[in-house]
Parts: structure tokens; C-alpha cells; sequence
């Protein structure tokens, strides 16, 4: 499996944040309180975390109203897949 690109919106501290997966990506670098964790945890929920889940509810920004939102693009197989999350109480997944 090789990430392309993630997509996160109202994510713990993250209001929004796009990063694009190039060939060979293996490290996310800088300084600390930057959001790498963030990145990284956000990654895991597309992939691992149930949308309806309660733990879901632990992504919402802080202080924020807005659902957590995780979209990732990924190569697996030969083919591209794309999984959009949305967390909190009306959580949805949809896989493309």
C-alpha cells in the first residue's frame, strides 16, 4: 500500500490540511506542535476507526462543533482507493 494524499478537516487542531504522498515518502518532518501526530493519528482513523464510533468523538477539534473529516487516497493492489470518514454523532465512511 502506497499513501497519495490526505485530506483532514476539523481534526483535533487541524482545521484543514492537504498533504501529497510522493513516490518514497516515508517521514514526516518539523518542528514540534506542528501536527505530525495529528497527521498520523488521522491516518490510522480512515484506515482503522468505526465513523460512529464513540473514539471518533475524541477527533472533533477543540473546541469545535464541526465533525472530524479524514479523506485518504491510497494505491493498493494496482488500484487506486480513496475512504472518506466524517466522525461524531451522524458519522459516515464511504469507500471509493
Amino acid at each position: 500500500m502506497r499513501l497519495e494524499r490526505l485530506e483532514v478537516r476539523d481534526f483535533r487542531g487541524i482545521r484543514a490540511a492537504t498533504i501529497e504522498f510522493g513516490p518514497g515518502v516515508t517521514v514526516l518532518h518539523g518542528p514540534n506542535e506542528l501536527g505530525k501526530s495529528t497527521l498520523v493519528e488521522a491516518i490510522h482513523a480512515a484506515l482503522f476507526l468505526q465513523s460512529t464510533s464513540k473514539a471518533g468523538n475524541e477527533h472533533v477539534t477543540w473546541g469545535g462543533s464541526s465533525p472530524a473529516c479524514v479523506t485518504l487516497t491510497f494505491e493498493h493492489g494496482a488500484k487506486l482507493w480513496r475512504v472518506s470518514k466524517r466522525f461524531g454523532k451522524k458519522g459516515s465512511a464511504k469507500l471509493e
